[in-house]
């Protein structure tokens, strides 16, 4: 249509590791600048994480999709706006373009995501502005927020996942579940060259159309770093539970995303 401008928002489906779940509640650990340890808190065991986790992927699975990723269109006389849920990793053989999301992107003036993390101001940004938000300061460290428990379980499954817990003790919990979750996901063959945004962005950038971002980097950081540390802890051993499984239960997830 003549005159019409055109925007595609890709929006995350918010597909995460399994620990970003948070299964059950736990008190608030005491704690203080120079870092007192948290007193003992129950926690929920891998089966347990597995079976929450199963049952919501059966009730996925209940429903039949179209065969292909849901693409919704609003518009008025002058703006047509179309969205679609984006997987931020994906398996470089995983099949999830169709016709009409071809149209929509080359119909587009502007290609509206989450953050900017791929131009050189994103990159730069996400190294000045949200890797510096997960380190402890003043002498605070990860062994130092852990109980005794938690840390003997903690360290063992890092080092399962041959990464040694010394290696992150500067950073706040939420950070190393994060950076271990993604590198876990990597090692079992998800690419983020091969994510939906990288995929979008690099061809939206050839053809010369505008981007627009959701939100910045900061905002990315708030969400995790804002958590207190008791619910940090607790993502970080809910990720490390799960992490055998993890590319796996995301293969399940993109399968029903994908459909």
């Amino acid at each position: 249509m003549a005159g019409v401008k055109s925007t595609l928002i890709g929006l995350s489906t918010g597909l995460a590791l399994l620990g970003a779940c948070g299964a059950g509640s736990s008190t608030e650990p005491s704690s203080s600048a120079t870092g007192s340890v948290s007193a003992p808190v129950e926690r929920a065991t891998a089966e347990e994480l597995l079976a929450d986790y199963q049952e919501a992927l059966a009730k996925a699975q209940e429903t039949q999709g179209p065969g292909s990723p849901a693409l919704w269109s609003l518009s008025d006389e002058d703006t047509k706006i179309y969205i679609f849920g984006t997987v931020h990793l994906l398996r470089p053989e995983v099949e999830w373009r169709f016709p009409a999301f071809d149209a929509a992107l080359d119909e587009a003036d502007t290609v509206v995501v989450e953050v900017d993390m791929f131009s050189p101001e994103g990159e730069q940004a996400y190294m000045s502005e949200f890797l510096p938000r997960g380190l402890y300061e003043g002498g605070r460290t990860l062994r130092g927020a852990l109980n005794a428990d938690d840390e003997a379980v903690i360290e063992e499954a890092m080092k399962k996942a041959t990464v040694p817990l010394d290696a992150f003790n500067a950073f706040e919990p939420w950070m190393v579940g994060v950076n271990i979750g993604a590198m876990q996901i990597v090692a079992q063959g998800y690419d983020p060259n091969s994510g939906v945004e990288k995929v979008v962005l690099s061809e939206a950038e050839a053809s010369g159309k505008k981007f627009a971002f959701l939100e910045d980097i900061s905002d990315q950081a708030d969400a995790f770093d804002l958590m207190s540390e008791a619910s940090q802890v607790e993502f970080l051993y809910n990720t490390l539970m799960t992490l055998h499984s993890a590319g796996e239960n995301l293969d399940h997830m993109v399968a029903e995303w994908a459909d």
